[in-house]
């Protein structure tokens, strides 16, 4: 199967080099949920963007429950978090 003029080996390929990513990984939520808990101290909102996509607050909340349980929820007081 042919994906315009590319495979799908040589599109895979391609949007590495461009930085597209299917997930964020573990290591990164928890960085990300420190993040937000600094912003929050700060009394500034943050809204979580992926591959130029704003991420759910629901799916934030989960990820980061997943995880950095020992981070808590930084969502927990109603702030929209994310981190850009």
């Amino acid at each position: 199967m042919t994906y315009g003029p590319l495979s799908k080996p040589q599109l895979i390929t391609q949007f590495k080099r461009w930085g597209f990513r299917k997930n964020i990984a573990g290591e990164e939520w928890k960085l990300i949920g420190i993040k937000i808990q600094q912003r929050k101290r700060e009394g500034k909102e943050s809204e979580v963007v992926f591959n130029g996509k704003i991420i759910n607050p629901k799916t934030v909340r989960k990820e980061l429950r997943r995880y950095a349980p020992a981070i808590g929820d930084p969502l927990d007081s109603g702030i929209e978090s994310s981190t850009h």
